[in-house]
């Protein structure tokens, strides 16, 4: 007897673990009290919590392989751009550089030159202009000296003018006085006759002196009139010299002015020729600088590709992971299962009232946020309703989802076939790239006929939290 029990135990025993290989479900529970049976269902408790525990955790790693795989890409894009910016900052860096250097450098340098010869050559200028302002000064000077000389000159003339007057005056009333006395020696006959030969002596020389007189009093005329003449010469050259003195003190202070002017854009120059040079040197450090930049923004672009790449890796890995968890039925499974089965009874569901149905969907995965679409099909196969999507689920489809055939679909054709819920196994949404499984529950009529099929894709990460 003992035996036979032992036999049924094994048997029963075997039976549990083949229904726990085949279906991978690890909610049902085994029956048997005795110590194998308790093991089983402790072996079943435990891969039910470690399965679920991978699961959570693949789907968790899932979840961040796209956000790692956005960031590498992002960051590699970011990196190409510092790239690209900092080699066309480093050319313009090195234009501007080779432009400093070859042209603006050498450029100040003789700006600066010329300007230092520049404001030499205006400090020569005043220091000439000051030299003829003191040469026109002296020539006027003289010039008045000159003046007073020529005017003390006119005067002595006008003197010599008296006096040749005198003279002539004398030399007249002397050859009256001799001709008198010629007339006199006349008279006195032979008695007279000497006396008449020196009143014609006295006589000719009134004559000779008076032609003298006239010819002095026509040289000193010509030499008044020359002397005139120079007076005016004098004070016209009086007033060229006078308003050349104010033309030089006027170029003077316009010199001084632009002397200082000079002075100050000399220490300008020199200044801007300095700053060039420290410019061109802090260019070369910026050319650096940029060049470091490049060198790490290609980096940050080889390792955000190779992130890319791991995230790429861990996505696929992560697929392949919870394409291998997602064949054991979980408790989540079941309680997705429930809420579409309870849901499916509703009698809106059988009605050929549409947007009755669809809002009530549309209440549904309000109140179960887990779920992220709904759907109505046809015993057909063909889907009736629209696809009710969750409120945050993004870009969902504007395309009409009627008429769509899903007969061959597993989930359709399993639940037509069986009349019981179905659940398939896990993949990744379409419309959310989030790992999903879909329920299909059948919409039976009073008659024990399908009429619908419910659908629903159910959100693993909402569910598992």
């Amino acid at each position: 007897m003992k035996l036979l029990n032992s036999a049924r135990k094994r048997h029963i025993m075997a039976d549990a673990l083949a229904a726990l290989a085949e279906d991978l479900d690890l909610t049902v529970e085994r029956s048997g009290d005795d110590a194998a049976g308790r093991s089983l269902t402790l072996l079943q408790k435990t891969l039910h919590e470690r399965i679920q525990g991978g699961v959570a955790a693949a789907v968790g790693i899932a979840a961040q392989a796209p956000a790692l795989s956005a960031i590498a890409h992002q960051t590699m894009q970011t990196g190409s751009q510092l790239a690209q910016s900092s080699e066309a900052i480093a050319s313009s860096s090195e234009q501007v550089t080779t432009a400093i250097e070859a042209e603006l450098i050498p450029a100040t340098t003789d700006v600066a030159r010329l300007s230092a010869s520049v404001a030499d050559a205006v400090r020569n200028c005043e220091r000439d202009s000051a030299q003829a302002e003191n040469s026109i000064n002296q020539v006027s000077t003289t010039e008045q000296h000159l003046t007073q000389v020529i005017g003390s000159l006119q005067t002595q003339l006008d003197e010599v003018v008296r006096v040749i007057s005198a003279i002539s005056n004398i030399s007249r009333q002397t050859n009256l006085l001799a001709l008198n006395a010629a007339i006199e020696a006349a008279r006195a006959g032979e008695h007279g006759r000497g006396f008449a030969v020196v009143a014609e002596e006295v006589r000719a020389l009134a004559n000779n002196t008076t032609e003298a007189t006239s010819q002095v009093a026509t040289i000193i005329e010509s030499f008044k009139a020359e002397v005139s003449g120079l007076a005016v010469a004098g004070q016209q050259m009086q007033a060229v010299v006078s308003e050349g003195a104010g033309s030089v003190r006027h170029m003077r202070g316009e010199l001084s002015g632009v002397r200082q002017a000079m002075d100050d854009l000399d220490q300008k120059v020199h200044g801007i020729a300095a700053s060039t040079e420290q410019m061109g040197k802090a260019m070369s450090t910026v050319n650096h600088d940029v060049h470091t930049v490049s060198t790490v923004a290609a980096d940050m672009k080889s390792k955000a590709a190779e992130v890319g790449e791991r995230g790429h890796a861990v996505h696929r890995e992560s697929d392949r992971l919870l394409e291998s968890l997602g064949g054991f039925r979980l408790n989540v499974h079941n309680q997705a299962c429930l809420d579409i089965t309870r849901l499916a009874t509703d009698r809106a569901l059988l009605n050929a009232d549409l947007p009755v149905a669809e809002n009530l969907m549309q209440q549904a995965l309000v109140k179960h946020t887990h779920f992220e679409l709904m759907y109505l099909v046809g015993a057909d196969g063909k889907q009736v309703s629209e696809n009710i999507f969750a409120a945050d689920v993004e870009g969902r489809g504007s395309d009409s989802a009627r008429g769509k055939d899903w007969a061959g679909r597993a989930w359709f054709s399993a639940v037509m076939r069986s009349k019981q819920p179905y659940v398939s196994d896990v993949y990744r949404s379409a419309a959310t790239d989030d790992f999903c499984f879909t329920v299909s529950v059948p919409i039976i009529d009073q008659n024990g006929r399908i009429v619908r099929v419910l659908g629903a894709d159910a959100r693993l990460s909402a569910l598992l939290k």
